[in-house]
């Protein structure tokens, strides 16, 4: 995730194409639950009106690149398909995050929500793929949070699947 990014929050700079994801609330068909949003379907398959890959509800962890620091990671995406918690370098936090996979690649932006602040910090922009049962994780490669095109550099993250109880590694 960058942990740079989210423990400091306030030295990275908001992403347009991040931000256009995060209005001034969560409370919208696009972004309700899932199982209140198929129950309100306007394109079977898709949570309301953005195709949802449910794959990536559960516990992920990996590895960052060295050059982002090579640290351990794990993101736990809840089943309500709106929030996470983010686990970087002992700390656990909250987060949002919104995804979109009617494009090639399929985005993920991830909101960290820090406690203590009424103003979090931009969504950090991510492409996404399940590849070989593994989570294909790949963010900014520095503090301009330029959304990634591909999936090669030091933004690249694989995680694997583990079960919520399991210690991190």
């Amino acid at each position: 995730l960058g942990a740079s990014a989210i423990l400091h929050a306030s030295s990275v700079h908001e992403s347009e194409e991040a931000s256009q994801y995060w209005g001034p609330t969560m409370v919208t068909d696009d972004t309700m639950s899932h199982l209140g949003a198929f129950a309100a379907e306007k394109t079977p398959g898709q949570v309301g009106s953005v195709p949802f890959d449910a794959r990536i509800v559960g516990v992920w962890e990996g590895n960052t690149s060295k050059a982002l620091g090579g640290y351990r990671q794990r993101i736990e995406f809840h089943n309500d398909c709106i929030h996470a918690n983010v686990t970087v370098m002992g700390q656990t936090m909250e987060a949002r995050f919104r995804m979109n996979c009617s494009v090639e690649p399929c985005q993920l932006d991830i909101e960290v929500l820090p406690k203590g602040t009424s103003c979090p910090p931009p969504a950090i922009p991510y492409i996404f793929k399940f590849q070989n049962g593994s989570l294909h994780l790949c963010g900014p490669a520095d503090n301009r949070m330029h959304r990634a095109t591909n999936f090669d550099g030091p933004g690249l993250c694989i995680m694997d699947k583990i079960e919520k109880n399991e210690k991190m590694a």
